[in-house]
């Protein structure tokens, strides 16, 4: 698992999370003019590709316990 170790303990096994570097990236003075709408979605901006054209996540299947189940017919 990256950022994290197992260190064995006297009491067991334990997970140590690990640091990872961090990583700065220069922003252009166009980065730093746009506006907020903008940042909050890239993909329109970068591509001129809307929410409202991007695919749904699809749809959760219901679980198999609570699928209504057929009635038997009397007669």
């Amino acid at each position: 698992m990256p950022g994290a170790r197992v260190e064995r303990t006297p009491q067991g096994m334990t997970l140590v999370e690990v640091p990872q570097p961090r990583r700065f990236y220069r922003l252009t003075p166009k980065g730093m003019e746009a506006p907020d709408d903008a940042w909050s979605d890239p993909l329109e901006t970068l591509y001129g590709y809307p929410r409202e054209l991007r695919s749904r996540k699809a749809a959760r299947l219901a679980r198999p316990g609570s699928l209504p189940r057929k009635r038997k017919s009397k007669g």
